[in-house]
């Protein structure tokens, strides 16, 4: 996140599939959630509503106001 000169948070795949980890992130202001689908562990699908997708990653939005 620091190189991208983006605000945010680096999170494992177990991170991100904990709704209790999600929440806290959401309230600290976190509106989505960007999967690399080539770069860490295995792929994994989220329940929140797909915003975009391509072959390398996919943005998910995790608030309500998101979309």
């Amino acid at each position: 996140m620091y190189f991208a000169h983006r605000r945010g948070w680096v999170a494992s795949n177990d991170q991100i599939l904990d709704t209790t980890y999600l929440n806290k992130l959401e309230e600290k202001g976190a509106r989505y959630v960007l999967i690399l689908k080539k770069v860490y562990g295995t792929p994994i699908a989220l329940p929140e509503k797909v915003v975009f997708e391509n072959v390398d990653y996919a943005v998910y939005g995790i608030r309500r106001n998101s979309f």
